[in-house]
């Protein structure tokens, strides 16, 4: 996906593995909220335990770095993918705001709609 800049759907991420599942949008809160109720359901140390394991491991192995990196990386991607059709709203942003800037409004807004 990232060397052939592509964009996948939930469905294809599942197959591919960066994520355990997909969820159609018209269902989404009500699964949100059945995990939700499921967190919920659990003892609180036990939930507390396993999100300082879950955020603290990241920041051990250098996880800001990485996230940094990671958006030079997405930085260099865009631009050399300005043939993409997806990515011409990134580009003109980065034209009238600078990569960061651009970077920062994706985040802001969600992927761009090609």
């Amino acid at each position: 996906m990232i060397i052939l800049g592509q964009v996948v759907s939930g469905a294809e991420a599942v197959e591919i593995g960066p994520v355990n599942r997909a969820v159609p949008a018209d269902r989404l809160v009500d699964k949100v909220e059945a995990v939700c109720r499921q967190i919920v359901s659990l003892p609180s140390k036990t939930v507390a335990m396993a999100k300082a394991g879950l955020n603290g491991a990241p920041d051990l192995r250098g996880y800001a770095k990485a996230i940094e990196h990671g958006e030079d990386i997405a930085i260099a991607n865009a631009e050399a993918n300005k043939s993409n059709p997806a990515c011409l709203e990134f580009h003109k942003a980065i034209a009238e705001h600078g990569a960061k800037a651009a970077l920062k409004m994706v985040r802001s807004q969600g992927p761009w709609k090609g």
